[in-house]
C-alpha cells in the first residue's frame, strides 16, 4: 500500500465517533462488571452508569441493524420496533432516557423525542418525515394505508424511486384531510425537523 499520503490512509479508516463512544461506555460497564472491583460512587450513580453504558451499545447496534435493512414503508413506530427486535436490541433505556413510555403512541409532543431516535439510529430526515407521514395515514384510517404494509412485505426496490413513489402516494392522501388532520401533520412534521437541527450531542447516548 502507497504511504505517499498517510493523513489521508488515517483519516480512512478512524472509528466513527459513535463506535468510540459505545466502545468506551462498553469498557466502563465491564470495569463495574469484574469481580472484586468495588467502583466509587452509590448504588444509584453505579446503576446510571451501567444503564447508560448498555444504552449505547443497544443505540450501536441499532445503527448496525438500520443500516442493513435500509427504508421499508412503515409507520415510524412499526420501523423503530422491527429495527430493534431484529438487532435483539433492547428499547426500553433509550426511550426511558427520551420520557417515552408507549412507543406506539405518536403524537406532536413525542414527534420531537422520537426524531432524535430516529436521527441517531441512521434514518435520514426524508425517510423519518415518509414514516411519520405513514402512521398518520394508517392513524386517520384513510383507504390506502393498507398500500404500504403490502409494499412492505414485497420488497423495497430501487430506494430512490420508492421514496419518491411514497411521496407521490401520500401527497394525494394529504390532500384530502381535514383542516385539523392538515394542522396536526405539519406539527408534527416541524416537531422531527426540529429535532434533526439539534446539535448531535443531544442524541440519545
Amino acid at each position: 500500500m502507497s504511504e505517499k499520503n498517510p493523513r489521508v490512509h488515517v483519516a480512512m479508516h478512524r472509528p466513527a465517533e459513535w463506535l468510540n463512544e459505545a466502545l468506551a461506555s462498553a469498557r466502563d460497564l465491564a470495569e463495574f462488571s469484574r469481580p472484586g472491583i468495588v467502583a466509587e460512587g452509590s448504588p444509584a450513580f453505579r446503576r446510571r452508569c451501567r444503564d447508560a453504558a448498555l444504552a449505547a451499545l443497544a443505540l450501536a447496534r441499532l445503527r448496525d441493524e438500520r443500516q442493513r435493512i435500509g427504508f421499508v414503508p412503515l409507520s415510524l413506530c412499526d420501523y423503530i420496533e422491527g429495527v430493534a427486535k431484529s438487532a435483539g436490541a433492547p428499547l426500553d433505556r433509550l426511550l426511558a432516557g427520551l420520557d417515552i413510555s408507549d412507543l406506539p403512541r405518536l403524537d406532536v409532543e413525542s414527534a420531537r423525542a422520537l426524531g432524535r431516535l430516529a436521527h441517531a439510529i441512521g434514518i435520514s430526515l426524508r425517510e423519518a418525515l415518509l414514516h411519520l407521514r405513514i402512521q398518520l395515514a394508517a392513524a386517520f384510517e384513510t383507504p390506502e394505508a393498507a398500500l404500504f404494509t403490502a409494499r412492505a412485505r414485497s420488497g423495497p426496490g430501487r430506494r430512490g424511486a420508492v421514496l419518491s413513489d411514497y411521496d407521490t402516494v401520500l401527497e394525494r392522501i394529504e390532500a384530502r384531510y381535514d383542516p385539523a388532520q392538515t394542522q396536526q401533520l405539519r406539527e408534527m412534521q416541524a416537531a422531527m425537523r426540529a429535532a434533526y437541527a439539534e446539535p448531535k450531542g443531544t442524541a440519545p447516548p
